[in-house]
């Protein structure tokens, strides 16, 4: 038994309340924004991704506000984790994560030829013995 701070207050069991309700509304969010990238409408798809975002704020609030359920407990986590992974993959997948596309936002800057990898730290170093 930790000592010292307050205890937990208990989860409940209810599947339906407003905090699962949006967290649900993220998980549905998850294709539809899947299927905007694929479908090239990145702008829409973004803005989509940032509501969904935003609304993990909201069910954090309304969590902590009225008290956790065990359905929120798992799926919170579990829609965060699905939104950014199926949306990396996805972007990947049609290539605007390249840093060599035309419009492909680069994950990794472009080197240029004048720097010496090395000297910003990539590569193998010379050991000092």
């Amino acid at each position: 038994m930790p000592s010292g701070g307050p205890l937990p207050r208990s989860m409940g069991n209810a599947v339906v309340n407003p905090a699962n309700i949006v967290t649900f509304a993220r998980l549905c969010a998850v294709p539809a924004t899947v299927w905007l990238v694929l479908h090239d409408d990145v702008a829409t798809a973004f803005w989509l991704f940032v509501a969904a975002g935003a609304s993990d704020a909201v069910d954090g609030w309304l969590a902590r506000r009225s008290g956790p359920t065990t359905v929120g407990t798992v799926l919170d986590p579990v829609a965060d984790k699905l939104l950014l992974v199926s949306m990396y993959v996805t972007l990947a997948a049609v290539h605007e994560l390249d840093s060599d596309s035309d419009r492909g936002l680069a994950v990794w800057p472009h080197q240029p030829d004048c720097v010496d990898r090395a000297d910003v730290g990539f590569g193998k170093q010379d050991s000092v013995n």
